[in-house]
C-alpha cells in the first residue's frame, strides 16, 4: 500500500484497492458447436442472472453467479465452458483451422485446447500436454461434456517426452 501511495498519491492507490476487491466476472465461453449465444444468453436470464452480451460472438460475461457453475442451465449439455476473454483472444488470433495438427503444451485443465477445437469446427486434431498427469486426467471428462475429441499426452517433467511432430499450431 505504501508503495502505491508513493507511486501514484492517496486517491488512485484507493481505486486500485477497491477494483482489486470487487468479486471479478465469469467469462463464458459459448461452444458454437453446441448451443447458440442467444440460446445460452436467454437460459441465464431466464434463471436471474446477472449476464451481459459481448461483442465478442463467443464471450458472454456474468456477474456473481451466486452458486455452483455446474449447476447452471445448459452446463450438462456441453453448451458452454468458463474461459477468460483474453485467453480466447490468443486462439482467436492464432486461428485454428479444421484438418491442423495442434498441440497444446500447458493444456490442464483444458480451456485452450476446447477452445481451438470449437474455433476449429471440431475438426482439427488435438493434442493436449502437460506434465501434471492428475491435472491432465480431469480434461478428457470435460472434452465429454463439450463434445470434443482431444487426446491427451503426459510429458516429463523436465517437458520432453513431446509426440511425434510436425504440427501446423502449437499452443503454450
Amino acid at each position: 500500500v505504501k508503495k502505491w501511495f508513493d507511486e501514484c498519491g492517496e486517491e488512485q492507490a484507493i481505486k486500485r484497492m477497491i477494483a482489486l476487491n470487487e468479486v471479478p466476472p465469469v467469462w463464458i465461453r459459448v461452444n458454437l458447436l453446441r448451443a447458440k449465444k442467444e440460446q445460452v444468453l436467454a437460459a441465464f436470464l431466464a434463471e436471474g442472472l446477472q449476464v451481459e452480451d459481448h461483442s465478442n460472438p463467443r464471450m458472454l460475461c456474468m456477474r456473481k453467479p451466486g452458486r455452483e457453475i455446474s449447476t447452471l442451465p445448459g452446463f450438462a449439455e456441453g453448451w458452454w465452458s468458463v474461459q477468460d476473454l483474453t485467453s480466447l483472444t490468443c486462439l482467436e488470433l492464432a486461428a485454428p483451422k479444421a484438418g491442423q495438427r495442434i498441440l497444446d503444451l500447458c493444456a490442464a485443465p483444458g480451456g485452450k485446447s476446447f477452445a481451438a477445437a470449437e474455433l476449429s469446427g471440431g475438426k482439427a486434431e488435438i493434442i493436449a500436454c502437460d506434465i501434471s498427469e492428475s491435472r491432465l486426467s480431469k480434461l478428457q471428462p470435460e472434452a465429454e461434456r463439450l463434445g470434443h475429441t482431444i487426446q491427451t499426452h503426459t510429458l516429463n517433467a523436465d517437458g520432453s517426452g513431446l509426440p511425434e511432430g510436425p504440427f501446423d499450431l502449437i499452443i503454450l
